[in-house]
């Protein structure tokens, strides 16, 4: 199953341990301390970049139909199968940045010496090894975290319920037997004349007037008066 690098933004504080750790992990040293001595300097892949309040570590997304690689002349920019990752072969790029100008997110830059672009590369050499990328590991707060495309899915489904429950109920997470009545008059569920639309309005409406009921009777107990 595919997986791809997921930003989770409240969390990110912009500390740019993924972009110092990217730079490490693509120098020819691939250590910090023998890194920043390096020439010419190792480059990042990925850019931490400001958001209003907010902070987004941008990388290269590895599009299922990739602009990058349909509009490159030579070749340079390939993948060896559709799950896997967008690849450079440096030695075939002639500096054309054809890629940078269709990559809709931004996350192609010149190399810093030579003709050549740069991107992320899923960190290829370290996935082979069964590590994680670079920019995930580093992550203080796991802002960053590597995830299967269902999971992905199912996080962000679970996310916006809890959302529409709390915009709903004023964030209370109600259940459907806490909204319900003892006996429910499911003619009440048929949507009303000029009202609605179809019979999950009616059901919405009806629901609506179950949980005012209920509301009513919580407050007659907590005021007996």
């Amino acid at each position: 199953m595919r997986k791809v690098i997921a930003v989770d933004i409240g969390r990110c504080l912009a500390c740019k341990s993924c972009e110092i750790a990217c730079a490490v992990a693509h120098s020819a040293s691939g250590r910090l301390e023998e890194a920043v001595a390096e020439q010419p300097k190792p480059q990042k892949r990925v850019t931490v970049e400001a958001a209003g309040e907010f902070a987004v570590p941008m990388q290269c997304r590895h599009c299922e139909d990739a602009p990058c690689i349909a509009v490159c002349p030579t070749g340079a920019i390939y993948r060896h199968k559709a799950d896997t990752p967008v690849l450079i072969e440096q030695a075939r790029c002639i500096g054309c940045k054809y890629c940078i100008v269709v990559c809709p997110f931004g996350v192609i830059d010149a190399e810093s010496h030579g003709k050549a672009v740069v991107k992320c590369d899923f960190c290829i050499e370290r996935s082979k090894a069964g590590k994680e990328p670079a920019c995930v590991e580093a992550c203080p707060t796991k802002a960053l975290k590597l995830v299967g495309e269902k999971e992905l899915t199912a996080d962000k489904r679970r996310l916006a319920a809890q959302q529409l429950a709390r915009q709903a109920y004023g964030g209370l997470v109600v259940s459907v037997q806490n909204l319900a009545p003892a006996s429910f008059d499911w003619a009440q569920a048929r949507p009303e004349q000029g009202r609605g639309d179809g019979p999950v309005a009616g059901v919405a409406s009806a629901t609506a007037r179950c949980a005012g009921r209920g509301a009513g009777a919580e407050a007659k107990q907590e005021n007996p008066q």
